[in-house]
């Protein structure tokens, strides 16, 4: 699995989790391996970013962090022919909250 941003952001190292359990030295951006999914099976995954790049000053439009995530996997058939697909998740917007850098 990995993930694409629209905007620059760096992942803030040991925050990924898969199924509440933390993923160290995981990196999705580069790409991570997920355990054996069962059919009808969910995983959950989270993770933290960090904005490197403020949005440029007097922007019109609030600016959004933009992701999506290209799952590459296989399966093998029961005569033992192995399969590789890709999938792309939909596409995130998250509206991201003005901040002056004051703490309260």
């Amino acid at each position: 699995m990995t993930l694409i941003y629209q905007v620059s952001v760096s992942e803030t190292p040991n925050s990924l989790t898969i199924q509440d359990k933390a993923q160290p030295g995981a990196n999705p951006g580069t790409g991570i391996t997920l355990p054996g999914i069962a059919p009808g099976e969910t995983l959950t995954l989270t993770l933290q970013v960090l904005v490197r790049e403020a949005p440029a000053e007097g922007a019109a439009l609030r600016p959004y962090l933009i992701a999506q995530t290209i799952l590459r996997y296989q399966f093998r058939y029961p005569d033992g022919r192995i399969e590789k697909q890709s999938a792309s998740s939909n596409t995130i917007f998250v509206e991201m909250a003005d901040f002056d850098g004051s703490v309260e």
